[in-house]
């Protein structure tokens, strides 16, 4: 019994020192490292370095500190685009970290403004991997993965891009494409667009000719210049009252004018009793 005992006991001396023995070793194997060998920085952001397992104290520097400084704890600050290395020293030994810093991410463009039925990509420069693109009104524009924006309609909405957590805004106008609108309701000797596609004009008289004259007197377009007022106004999401105005509007109230800023146009008109009716559609 007792010499059962005694072989348990050595046994386990045996197996404490093998154990100890084990730990030690490990511990003087383990590997001294940083805790990241390259990091991708926007300018003005920071991010902390350390040593692992070093039992002296570390001396960090960097190889060019104008893009990327780091402090004595080993927290690294980007300061402007371009490379750096970050190095920690201990025991003799050197540590290397790459450094890549981009500039802050933003859109070339806060505002702009597209005819309707045009595209457009939205220039962008700065920060590092994917955008995430998003229209506030897809019926007014849409926006797709690369930043091309195609426009659907007459309205305004916002185009916003994500990139390392910073979201960009550009408010986006779209307005009316009078040619189009030319050819499609009012191609007629009683409406006249400019080359530049910058105004619409339709003339209920077109060659002022006087009430008195019946034979001349050229109301017969009056029915076809209101239908084409009614077509331009659906297009351009005009409520109805504004043609209401229009109908009611005689030659004492003078030159009438409803702004639509957030759609990029303007429309005014007149009415004279020997004249007919004037209206004009103009873009900012």
């Amino acid at each position: 019994m007792k010499k059962h005992i005694t072989l348990f006991l050595v046994f386990v001396m045996m197996f404490s020192i093998v154990t100890s023995t084990t730990y030690v070793t490990a511990s003087a194997k383990a590997k001294v490292q940083l805790s990241k060998t390259s990091i991708t920085l926007i300018v003005g952001k920071t991010k902390k370095l350390t040593l692992k397992n070093a039992k002296r104290k570390v001396k960090w520097s960097s190889s060019k500190s104008s893009v990327a400084k780091v402090s004595s704890n080993g927290k690294v600050t980007a300061k402007k685009a371009g490379t750096a290395k970050i190095i920690a020293k201990c025991s003799g030994k050197k540590y290397t970290c790459k450094v890549k810093v981009y500039k802050k991410f933003k859109l070339l463009k806060s505002s702009l403004k597209l005819v309707v039925g045009k595209t457009k990509y939205l220039d962008y420069k700065g920060g590092y991997g994917d955008i995430k693109w998003k229209s506030s009104n897809k019926k007014i524009a849409t926006v797709d993965y690369n930043g091309e924006i195609e426009t659907v309609k007459v309205g305004s909405c916002t185009i916003s891009a994500t990139r390392n957590g910073v979201t960009k805004k550009c408010k986006l106008i779209v307005y009316p494409n009078f040619k189009n609108l030319f050819n499609m309701y009012c191609d007629s000797e009683w409406a006249t667009v400019s080359s530049n596609g910058s105004y619409l004009y339709l003339d209920e008289n077109p060659y002022d000719i006087e009430e008195g004259n019946d034979y001349y007197y050229s109301y017969t377009y009056v029915t076809e210049v209101c239908n084409a007022i009614k077509k331009i106004h659906k297009e351009l999401g005009v409520p109805d009252s504004v043609f209401e105005q229009m109908d009611y509007t005689n030659w004492v109230m003078g030159r009438q004018t409803v702004y639509y800023k957030d759609k990029g146009f303007y429309i005014a008109w007149t009415y004279h009793p020997d004249y007919g009716l004037e209206v004009q559609y103009y873009l900012y």
